[in-house]
């Protein structure tokens, strides 16, 4: 499978920010150096030349999943998901268009998608969900974005529906930054956060923040997980529609992990 391939140094420049940002990056995705783009005219993000993936684009993200295939282990279609993450530290900020995670240490959380390694590079969050399944929005979505040795993206998308208090979103929602500040989280496991045992919808996709940059591979969990209404408005008195709106999913196959 062919993929996009992005230097340390361009990476770096492309993902501050967000479907995806880097340490200095939905991300996935939101780009400190483009300052010009905004989610009220997402319509425009392509105008600009170095943006013009986002209109251009064949296979861009996020999509709404209506349906989802099942394949046998042996098939050259099955795509394998193994994690591994642990505690540690990240720096926290806030890029004007999400709360940016960015790790301290790249090497330390990991995931293998077909025996390739990503090292986790950061997370953040969008109000509502970028994602849809049959047509309908959750309250929030978060991505964990991770890079390989060889410079390809892979994004694990986590959706969470309006329930329970959640502990561990509750030690990352506690003192955010504010826009243009930077903060602090230590000893933290992003494994907390994810569903339990859960499937995910994995496709080829792109960064859902200019400048749309194709050819990342996505993991989006199939459950959903809890976050209490007060830790949704904590979430959305930030930002609150920093959501990418669907895009066409043309003829690319969703895979359902196992």
């Amino acid at each position: 499978m062919k993929r996009f391939v992005l230097s340390s140094l361009a990476l770096s420049l492309i993902l501050t920010g967000c479907t995806t940002t880097l340490p200095i990056v939905e991300d996935t995705h939101v780009h400190d150096h483009h300052h010009d783009w905004d989610y009220e005219h997402p319509e425009k993000w392509g105008d600009e030349e170095v943006n013009k993936l986002c209109s251009a684009g064949q296979e861009q993200s996020p999509i709404d999943i209506k349906q989802a295939l099942r394949v046998e282990p042996t098939s050259d279609k099955d795509i394998k998901l193994t994690e591994n993450y642990q505690a540690q530290d990240f720096t926290v900020k806030n890029n004007g268009h999400t709360i940016v995670f960015d790790v301290a240490n790249q090497s330390k959380s990991q995931i293998v998608v077909n025996g390739t390694t990503y090292d986790l590079l950061q997370f953040h969050y969008h109000i509502p969900s970028e994602h849809t399944v049959m047509n309908t929005h959750y309250p929030l979505e978060i991505h964990f974005v991770h890079k390989s040795q060889q410079g390809n993206l892979a994004v694990v998308g986590v959706l969470f529906n309006t329930g329970k208090h959640n502990d561990p979103l509750q030690q990352i929602i506690t003192g955010l930054p504010n826009e243009g500040e930077n903060g602090t989280l230590s000893n933290f496991n992003i494994g907390s956060l994810m569903p339990k045992d859960s499937n995910a919808y994995a496709y080829n996709g792109s960064l859902t923040t200019p400048p749309c940059l194709e050819k990342v591979q996505w993991l989006l969990k199939a459950d959903p997980v809890d976050a209490s209404g007060a830790q949704l408005r904590t979430l959305a008195k930030l930002y609150d529609g920093n959501n990418r709106p669907v895009q066409p999913p043309g003829d690319r196959q969703i895979i359902l992990t196992k």
